[in-house]
């Protein structure tokens, strides 16, 4: 309550660099765009979907998942096992479509549901 917080949408990140202190103590993060610019330099990275972390990233934006590259300079064991439990998702991608009706204006509704 209170903070500001600062979005950058549209704006993919290609590599994720830990700042890493002592005995694989993470101690912030730089996100880096495709030109290695800083997007941002954070305390806290929170991922909240598996794509930075899957091996389907290669196929998609032929790199290295981001997440996996810095798995491998920190060198943390759980890390590593929730990379690989991640990376043995099997995913196909699907489209959805989806439609709202507002039938507000229409005295009998029940004439537009069309049944099988």
């Amino acid at each position: 309550r209170g903070r500001q917080y600062e979005t950058y949408f549209k704006t993919m990140v290609h590599s994720v660099v830990p700042t890493i202190v002592g005995d694989s103590v993470v101690e912030g993060w730089t996100l880096l765009d495709k030109n290695d610019r800083v997007i941002v330099r954070t305390d806290w990275l929170i991922v909240s979907g598996s794509g930075a972390a899957h091996p389907r990233w290669r196929a998609a934006f032929k790199s290295e998942p981001p997440i996996i590259e810095a798995a491998k300079l920190i060198g943390n064991e759980e890390l590593n096992h929730a990379i690989e439990l991640i990376g043995s998702i099997d995913a196909r991608p699907v489209q959805v479509a989806m439609m709202a009706f507002d039938t507000s204006s229409i005295s009998d509704n029940t004439s537009i549901i069309s049944t099988p």
